[in-house]
């Protein structure tokens, strides 16, 4: 019964929130890939500053099919972030027309899913 409880506690305080990714691809056409002092440079100015309550990222292996038809496999980052609906639309979207100009990406892919987010802290249930 007292586990029945904690879990409909832990729900209640679960707030709907959503959350988007980014992909980042790190090839870029003709040229060598985006480094890794590049990339922390860009998230230094134009993630950080935007996203201070945080984020996270990942490393990946991307594959994909460019706009002519070529497939492609290259290295790629992935941002995670957790926010309130509609808060960080205009701020991802910004971020991802940043790194397209800056390393003349094709594309940035978002993808956004609705999530149940509790945040854990000291002295917290």
């Amino acid at each position: 019964m007292r586990a029945a409880a904690l879990s409909l506690l832990l729900f209640a305080c679960a707030t709907a929130q959503v959350q988007s990714t980014l992909f980042f691809g790190l090839s870029r056409p003709g040229g060598p890939d985006v480094s890794a002092a590049e990339f922390d440079g860009f998230v230094e100015t134009q993630i950080a500053p935007r996203f201070p309550d945080g984020f996270t990222l990942l490393e990946g292996a991307g594959r994909w099919r460019e706009a002519g038809g070529r497939v492609r496999s290259e290295p790629s980052r992935l941002l995670i972030v957790v926010h309130a609906p509609g808060d960080a639309d205009r701020l991802l979207r910004e971020i991802a027309a940043s790194y397209r100009d800056r390393f003349g990406q094709e594309a940035v892919l978002q993808t956004d899913a609705r999530v149940d987010a509790v945040l854990h802290r000291d002295g917290g249930p």
